[in-house]
């Protein structure tokens, strides 16, 4: 878990020297070149992060898989699959990013009154949805039409088979449009985690107790926004997946607490930076302990209403044994129930070491830079106040980090939370969280971009 979260962090900060440089082909400094081309380069710079990590992922789903080749099942490398994918999304890839670059410039290029809107960061997150869809669309056709566990699926006799309908060589329309809703979710967290990040650039703290109740507040949207996660996936029909919990609940945790951090950080004090990252410690145990308490009860109480004893109804004199089906359905529900509280867990801590990484690449690039500026009180004529972050203040937040995780997963390992299913999917959770972290930075650039 601490390799993956270090390998998203380690590209977070690649994408934040990478937006700190601006256009290198112009040969001039960053605070030389326009407004304009500092944003087409951060978002072409985003496009391609994004689009490496979305096709990695894509790869990784299909590397299990036995592809028919020659009529003899077998299975293919990263690259061999990468030469099936690639061909099929470019356009997309291609379209998606004029179609980005064009739009972002042309939106954020209206006026100087819109640009505080920053309407060109929604434009870009909007945009890289439909490369997303286009790459799980293809990557699930091949899957359907080339493997051997596709092809099986089709033909279980659960399905209608149809042999008159001709194989299709592209996806329809139809299977874009399911794609699209399946992903919908992941497309309305990143757009409310990028309007709270944009709205955190607007608020003035000038104490520390102004920091506090901020925190408070970032701390009850985490919450929020992940007990709305767990409400929708308890709604589904089909038990969701690990890999759906942890991605679902770590989109957003994982930017609300960047934004955290670096506030915290931006407060260029030492003693108040390890007295924050001692609270914030103390609170995540607390709430990890909470949450692992509330869902053994829950688990307890599903159980226990669950009929595991014959019942005489005396007024028919039958006697009637408990359902299977209900009795599976309780069990789907306990699983289900104990899935994600593993994936909010194991989520909460990617989402710390990733947070961590990221505002240290937010402090560290940005904070100095001349086009950048961190602090919302600063007017746009004022010098740029310049933030800083040591290396003992790392180490600290870290070995703060790792007590905690060291302390709080032994007590929910105790407790029978399970987080042993997360290592099957591990590689592909690891390009996930990339994907997350590349987000992460692209927001926080885009928002601390200066248009004068």
């Amino acid at each position: 878990m601490l390799r993956n979260s270090l390998f998203s962090a380690a590209f977070a900060w690649l994408l934040g020297l990478c937006i700190a440089q601006g256009n290198v082909l112009s040969g001039l400094e960053p605070n030389q070149q326009t407004y304009r081309k500092l944003l087409a380069v951060e978002i072409l710079w985003f496009d391609g992060f994004y689009w490496s990590f979305t096709l990695a992922a894509s790869v990784i789903k299909l590397l299990p898989e036995r592809f028919y080749i020659n009529s003899t099942p077998s299975k293919l490398s990263s690259g061999q699959i990468l030469a099936k994918l690639v061909p099929r999304v470019l356009p997309y890839a291609v379209g998606v990013t004029l179609i980005s670059v064009v739009g972002g410039v042309g939106v954020a290029s209206l006026s100087l009154s819109t640009a505080k809107f920053k309407l060109d960061l929604y434009w870009t997150l909007l945009c890289c949805t439909f490369f997303v869809v286009a790459a799980d669309t293809h990557t699930r056709h091949i899957f359907k039409t080339e493997t051997v566990g596709g092809q099986a699926r089709e033909l279980r006799p659960s399905k209608s088979p149809d042999p008159a309908r001709p194989r299709r060589n592209s996806p329809s329309t139809r299977e874009f449009l399911r794609v699209l809703a399946q992903n919908l979710p992941f497309v309305v967290s990143a757009v409310l985690s990028a309007a709270y990040a944009h709205a955190v650039s607007f608020i003035p703290i000038r104490a520390e107790w102004d920091l506090a109740v901020f925190a408070i507040c970032s701390l009850s949207f985490k919450v929020l926004a992940q007990e709305l996660v767990k409400m929708y996936l308890n709604k589904q029909k089909r038990a969701p997946s690990t890999r759906s919990m942890a991605i679902l609940v770590a989109a957003p945790t994982i930017l609300i607490d960047t934004q955290l951090r670096t506030m915290l950080l931006c407060q260029d004090n030492s003693s108040l930076t390890l007295v924050g990252s001692i609270l914030l410690a103390l609170i995540e145990v607390v709430l990890r302990s909470i949450r692992t308490l509330h869902v053994r009860h829950q688990a307890h109480r599903i159980r226990s209403q669950s009929p595991s004893a014959v019942s005489v109804l005396s007024i028919e004199s039958l006697t009637l044994a408990p359902s299977p089906s209900s009795n599976l359905q309780d069990a789907t529900r306990v699983q289900t129930l104990m899935g994600l509280h593993a994936a909010e867990v194991y989520a909460d801590m990617h989402a710390e070491y990733i947070a961590m990484g990221c505002s240290y690449a937010i402090l560290f690039f940005f904070g100095s830079h001349p086009r950048f500026h961190l602090n919302s009180n600063a007017s746009t004529d004022s010098p740029s106040v310049t933030h800083t972050v040591s290396f003992a203040t790392i180490v600290l937040q870290l070995g703060v980090e790792v007590v905690v995780d060291f302390v709080a997963t032994g007590v929910e390992i105790h407790s029978g939370v399970d987080f042993a299913s997360f290592n099957e999917d591990g590689a592909y959770l690891a390009s996930f969280m990339a994907v997350v972290a590349v987000v992460n930075i692209h927001i926080s650039s885009s928002i601390y971009l200066r248009s004068q």
